[in-house]
């Protein structure tokens, strides 16, 4: 629960955006009905493709680690990566409709992104508070 990481290649949303990509470009010559029907599908479909591609190629990494009372979250791709010691932390707040955690240290407030997860925030929450029951449980 507290150890997760991926990256582009072995996530699956990749993958689905770059068939759907391909699928967008392909459909035109498939269906031989020319105008601008067909040109939309390729425009839009190789936006999807490139896309898909260079996460590909790029290969950026995400997730979280509980290492001792340090806790680590990182997403390459937004070039974030924060480290947070649990002693520091005061409260998890869980906004139930949105799925992230919001945690509340010493510090000031930081937000924990629901790519980092491999859990449901509320879940994840959850676990933290039992695991260090100082740090207070906020689900709204």
């Amino acid at each position: 629960m507290f150890k997760h990481r991926t990256t582009a290649r072995s996530h699956w949303v990749t993958w689905a955006v770059l068939i759907a990509g391909l699928g967008l470009v392909a459909f035109p010559f498939i269906d031989d009905r020319p105008g601008l029907q067909a040109w939309t599908c390729i425009v839009t479909g190789g936006f999807f493709a490139l896309g898909a591609f260079s996460a590909l190629m790029l290969n950026p990494s995400w997730g979280i680690e509980l290492e001792g009372r340090t806790l680590r979250w990182w997403h390459e791709g937004k070039r974030m990566q924060r480290t947070v010691s649990v002693d520091d932390l005061r409260a998890v707040r869980v906004i139930h409709d949105a799925d992230f955690a919001e945690l509340e240290s010493l510090s000031g407030p930081m937000s924990v992104p629901r790519d980092c997860l491999k859990v449901p925030a509320q879940e994840w929450a959850a676990g933290l508070h039992q695991q260090f029951p100082h740090i207070e449980l906020r689900v709204e």
